[in-house]
């Protein structure tokens, strides 16, 4: 059992044990009603017709299929955010990239891009918390800098978020491009196409995520720049009718330059971020992008497990194509299991983390609204002073601010363990088996 509290062996990880926590909540209403075909593969397929095969011990064989993205849950794992909107940005990026060349040239080029490779979801903009004299106020934080290369080749199977990086062993899914391919060759072939368009899934979604994140977050810093040259403006009449000292208005002057560079800092990333967009979705500097998507549109359904059976990996392209060499001692697939289990062990704990933040900003936020309430009617019964009005409003916009950074992390780093995963859930129980059966034979034979 995968959780985020116990260490454990790659031996006892790899037996097949059962769902303990929440995991079927992620797939409510997931159950596999999309049509299936068995189909001759090739590695020219598009997003839309994307294959994915079957885990091994599923069935007898491993059967190539060509899954549909727009029907079957068991790609399209990005409709658990709730967010038509996202449905179809992403039928537009499949679009923009139509065969599996256009991806991974795609994903190439964003391996050269240098917010891409620090990470997404970095905070640029934090709150100074510390009790000093000039109060609490925002701060730029440098862009993370690495000296390591994230991307390595031409692998084009990586999610990188800031101090956390999962992806499939691009050793398991080199494509053989001979004429002449073998059952197995087909099967790794069609693994590194569904590899691909999952990778460009999901630096597309967490694009989607850091773009919403980042307007919220302009928007809070945008209100506290007001407060803070309005909170200025009443410190100098104060000054000027003898009831401050001079001192405080050089205090709040560099208040306000801390929220000008923190809104730019913002503006920067924002464009950053557009930048990436555009690349994915093949939009040209002189046309718009689609709308963005606001942060509270994307809800995950319900909390997102701690704990998943060690034998979900056998999901993973990286994974199946290790099975498809049958050896008796299969070093390959050993190896390649023992990284796509530390992808998901790191990948459940930034998550578990990321539970505990946010309950804690929101908390805040709620506190923090609360008293600016409480100060507006005060400051009507005459029984507070209009700067204690602007400080309290100032802590409800740094607690929104935090609570944007913080969902956004999480978002991420659940599109993270859907991308860890391999994105499939195949098999549930007996009765989700028989119903996919049912399903593939009844395709199969051509009904």
């Amino acid at each position: 059992m995968l959780n985020t509290t116990n260490n454990f062996s790659i031996d006892n990880r790899l037996t097949g044990v059962l769902l303990v926590l929440v995991f079927m909540a992620l797939v409510s209403g997931c159950s596999s009603t999309s049509t299936q075909k068995n189909v001759e593969s090739n590695n020219t397929n598009t997003p839309h017709q994307v294959l994915a095969a079957k885990p091994m011990g599923a069935t007898p064989d491993i059967v190539s299929l060509r899954l549909d993205t727009k029907l079957n849950i068991q790609f399209d794992w990005w409709k658990i955010l709730q967010s038509p909107q996202l449905n179809t940005l992403i039928d537009q990026l499949f679009d923009a990239n139509p065969a599996v060349e256009n991806a991974q040239s795609v994903l190439l080029k964003l391996q050269q891009n240098d917010m891409v490779r620090e990470g997404y979801f970095y905070s640029s903009v934090s709150v100074n918390d510390r009790v000093s004299d000039q109060g609490r106020h925002l701060i730029v934080q440098d862009n993370p800098k690495t000296d390591e290369a994230k991307f390595i080749g031409e692998a084009y199977y990586d999610f990188h978020a800031w101090q956390l990086s999962v992806g499939y062993v691009p050793e398991m899914l080199r494509s053989n491009q001979k004429i002449a391919l073998t059952k197995a060759e087909i099967n790794v072939q069609n693994l590194q196409v569904e590899a691909v368009f999952r990778t460009l899934a999901g630096n597309f979604i967490a694009c989607v995520i850091q773009d919403a994140s980042l307007r919220t977050q302009m928007s809070a810093v945008r209100k506290i720049v007001a407060i803070e040259q309005n909170y200025l403006t009443t410190v100098r009449k104060r000054i000027k009718a003898g009831q401050a000292m001079p001192e405080e208005e050089a205090t709040r002057e560099q208040a306000v330059e801390f929220a000008i560079q923190a809104l730019q800092r913002l503006k920067d990333q924002f464009e950053q971020i557009r930048g990436v967009e555009r690349l994915l979705l093949n939009v040209s500097e002189d046309r718009d992008l689609p709308e963005s998507i606001g942060l509270a549109v994307l809800k995950l359904q319900e909390n997102l497990p701690l704990e998943l059976p060690a034998s979900i990996i056998e999901q993973r392209p990286d994974v199946r194509a290790a099975m498809l060499e049958m050896l008796p001692a299969n070093t390959k697939y050993q190896t390649t299991a023992d990284f796509a289990l530390k992808n998901v062990e790191s990948t459940l704990i930034a998550i578990h983390n990321d539970g505990i933040s946010l309950k804690a900003e929101e908390a805040s936020q709620s506190e923090n609204m609360e008293l600016s309430d409480s100060m507006r009617k005060q400051y009507k019964a005459n029984l507070a002073g209009y700067q204690d009005v602007l400080m309290a409003e100032e802590g409800f916009q740094f607690a929104t601010l935090r609570v944007a950074q913080a969902r956004a992390k999480q978002l991420g780093n659940a599109a993270m363990l859907y991308h860890a995963l391999g994105g499939n859930w195949w098999a549930l129980n007996d009765a989700v088996n028989l119903e996919i059966d049912s399903k593939l034979n009844h395709n199969m034979l051509g009904h």
